[in-house]
């Protein structure tokens, strides 16, 4: 009996332990992700900021101000390429958010796959308990039965007290 509900303890331990790992796993990747997004949005408000100057620096050269005549041009091609930057740092930040709201989904579906099943073998733990608790009835009333069948012969030797039923 004891070794039946170490093996079953001892499966409920690995089933738990292999959740609890899975779990684990999706909240490092959603840091990871996280950390990466944090990352991209500093690279954006970096890319802005620079987007912002060269807009500065294109409105001072429309008035005359200062410079000579090819830096206008290469200005607006920076401030082209950076608005393209920009634009595709916005679809991986888009991306990398949509990912981690994927994966925070994926953790509460492991969470709640983990409770389940720590709920179904606590449950077999209770079941086990009764199982073990009949059958140490019927043993009882086994070795009952054959000390009567030795001492009295047969079933209707002596008029001992019935055995223990479940029911009483």
């Amino acid at each position: 009996m004891l070794i039946s509900q170490q093996l079953r303890l001892q499966g409920k331990n690995q089933a738990t332990f292999i959740y609890s790992l899975g779990g684990a796993l999706l909240l490092l990747a959603v840091a990871t992700l996280m950390e990466q997004l944090q990352g991209d949005a500093k690279r954006v408000s970096g890319l802005q900021a620079h987007y912002a100057q060269e807009e500065q620096a294109k409105g001072k050269g429309a008035s005359g101000a200062a410079g000579p005549a090819g830096q206008g041009g290469s200005a607006a091609a920076a401030a082209a390429a950076a608005g393209e930057e920009g634009a595709a740092l916005r679809k991986t930040v888009d991306k990398l958010i949509k990912e981690k709201q994927a994966l925070q989904e994926e953790a509460e579906r492991c969470a709640a796959a983990t409770k389940t099943a720590n709920a179904k073998a606590d449950a077999l733990l209770a079941q086990i308990k009764g199982f073990d608790k009949e059958y140490d009835r019927l043993l009882d009333e086994n070795k009952l039965l054959k000390h009567r069948q030795a001492v009295g012969g047969g079933a209707g030797g002596t008029h001992e007290a019935a055995p223990r039923r479940k029911d009483d």
